[in-house]
């Protein structure tokens, strides 16, 4: 199946790799979407930005698919266009208390490094299980650190599709691995992030097997890597053993990068009006705008 799938997120048309990219992310969620009349994706990530990969992949994908609604749904929705993650008013004082319980964690680790990121996943906020069921499809991003609680994610009956950003899902919790190769061998040994814990000597192998073992109860769940890079890196990993893993670069909307990237790279500010209606006019004719 991945190799069906995997060339169509390869496939980039000459100067439109928005239009390459959420065409392989569509192929690849269609075949799991049953109604045609009903296509609905639910974005999940902390939160969003206009210029963040989940943004510019759910924009793309309501302004060129007739019929499929693509909405963010995020812990902190700020002032973006979506929603955001339900908690019942129990959930919430019991995720308030485990907060708390999270940042003892720290206590353990004196000799953590401050100047990389390392999520301990440990504790996650809880989220509405019938909500996440109003979409077809669940695509994750940035679930990271206590954005959700992963143990409650094979809960949902909906396939899940989870875009990896970073590192963090293939390790105990290091987003970059910075030529640390104890991901492959379930984390156990001496973190270089994480240094000498306190009493718990192991807790880097057992915040990886807790990970695997929640994400290894999910019935339906589908990676996507933006890299080939990345893809080797998860493919090393044991934390998936049997998952389907495929390349899909992010969607970029070329109109934009002629309009604002361009110019600025090349210093053509007093060519401008020539050089982007150029560019525009090979873009209107290479692809959908």
């Amino acid at each position: 199946m991945v190799r069906q799938i995997a060339p169509f997120g390869n496939v980039v048309q000459p100067g439109c790799s928005e239009w390459g990219s959420f065409t392989g992310f569509l192929i690849l969620i269609l075949s799991y979407v049953t109604s045609p009349q009903c296509r609905t994706i639910f974005q999940v990530s902390h939160s969003v930005s206009d210029s963040s990969a989940p943004y510019r992949l759910s924009d793309a994908l309501n302004r060129h698919i007739p019929g499929l609604k693509s909405t963010l749904l995020l812990r902190r929705r700020k002032k973006i266009d979506g929603l955001e993650i339900h908690r019942t008013p129990a959930r919430r004082a019991t995720d308030a208390l485990r907060r708390h319980l999270a940042h003892g964690f720290d206590i353990l680790l004196p000799e953590r490094r401050k100047d990389l990121p390392f999520s301990l996943n440990v504790l996650g906020m809880g989220f509405d299980t019938a909500q996440m069921e109003k979409a077809d499809v669940v695509h994750l991003h940035w679930i990271g650190g206590r954005t959700v609680d992963f143990s409650q994610l094979r809960h949902i009956r909906r396939p899940l599709v989870y875009t990896l950003h970073d590192m963090f899902a293939c390790t105990a919790g290091c987003h970059c691995t910075m030529d640390c190769s104890l991901f492959q061998d379930e984390c156990r040994g001496n973190c270089p992030q994480l240094g000498a814990p306190r009493l718990f000597r192991n807790i880097p192998a057992w915040l990886f097997s807790r990970k695997r073992r929640a994400f290894g109860r999910i019935p339906s769940l589908t990676l996507v890597t933006p890299s080939l890079w990345l893809k080797r890196e998860v493919e090393r990993s044991c934390m998936f053993p049997g998952r389907k893993i495929v390349q899909i670069y992010n969607p970029w909307s070329m109109i934009i990068f002629a309009r604002q990237v361009l110019p600025k790279v090349f210093n053509v500010a007093s060519m401008k009006r020539g050089f982007e209606g150029r560019i525009l006019r090979r873009l209107r004719g290479d692809c959908v705008p």
